[in-house]
């Protein structure tokens, strides 16, 4: 069994962020999709890491089996939850179905390797008439090469109709006849992770997610998305704790061409405890 909380919540209530058990190959509760590649996840200070990457806990019966002694495969009934943008017509979004998912990961060596894909759906039920259904997939491909003892490279690419669901984003948009279409999105991150001295590292990443134009889409609906993040992080009780500065700079652009940008720069300190 396994907990996990924290007060990142709304006003900094508590938040339960993993709570399941497992028994051999059986996992069950919520946890880390299986849709997500957590043994790539940028070492960034920004809780949020880049928005191309798939990032979502949620409720699921996953089944997990090796393929040898460096590789295995895994299936997975996951929650979906997944945001619409409802017709201007009465009615309500209902969720149909779960989510399917499956992975293969390995790791050879220094290279690490990921594989995933989902298959779910949507749909608007409006007040009167039949039901509106739309069918979600998506796909991932995720790589990681160890270059020295701990310097690596990595690199991610998503895609996939409503695949956005992934970073809590919208799944699905009505049409210019009020019918459902799923929001479609390539994204793709690279970064580098150095260590300058065993105690001192720095991780830099770029980010982009975009969305193909259709001439239904709401003029502010996101079109591109970027992200970029460089840090410097000072590792001290033996790898459990360490302390940071980090330079994050964002972009976003939506369809009616307007586009706006931020940068932050974040100091912090953590300490992982046993």
């Amino acid at each position: 069994m396994y907990v996990e909380g924290d007060f990142y919540g709304t006003s900094s209530a508590f938040r339960l962020r993993h709570a399941y058990g497992s028994w051999g190959g059986l996992l069950a509760g919520q946890t880390w999709s299986t849709f997500v590649d957590d043994a790539n996840m940028p070492n960034t200070i920004d809780f949020e890491s880049p928005l191309a990457f798939p990032s979502l806990r949620q409720a699921q019966l996953r089944w997990t089996s090796n393929i040898n002694d460096k590789a295995s495969w895994s299936v997975a009934v996951e929650d979906n939850k997944s945001t619409i943008t409802a017709p201007p017509i009465p009615g309500k979004p209902e969720y149909v179905m779960p989510d399917f998912v499956g992975r293969i990961k390995a790791d050879y060596g220094r290279m690490h390797s990921f594989v995933a894909g989902f298959i779910g759906a949507a749909r608007f039920r409006p007040a009167e008439g039949d039901p509106d259904t739309v069918t979600l997939w998506g796909g991932v491909v995720s790589e990681k090469y160890r270059i020295a003892s701990k310097d690596s490279v990595y690199a991610q690419f998503t895609f996939g109709d409503g695949v956005g669901r992934y970073r809590s984003a919208i799944t699905a948009v009505p049409d210019e006849n009020n019918r459902l279409q799923p929001l479609g999105v390539l994204a793709v991150i690279g970064g580098y992770e150095h260590y300058w001295t065993p105690v001192l590292s720095s991780n830099g990443v770029y980010g982009v997610s975009s969305a193909p134009h259709k001439d239904y889409f709401a003029s502010d609906l996101n079109t591109r998305l970027d992200y970029a993040a460089i840090n410097l992080l000072y590792w001290f009780l033996p790898d459990r704790a360490w302390a940071g500065v980090e330079y994050l700079y964002g972009r976003r652009e939506v369809f009616s061409g307007d586009n706006g940008s931020a940068r932050r720069l974040q100091f912090a300190v953590r300490f992982n405890l046993p």
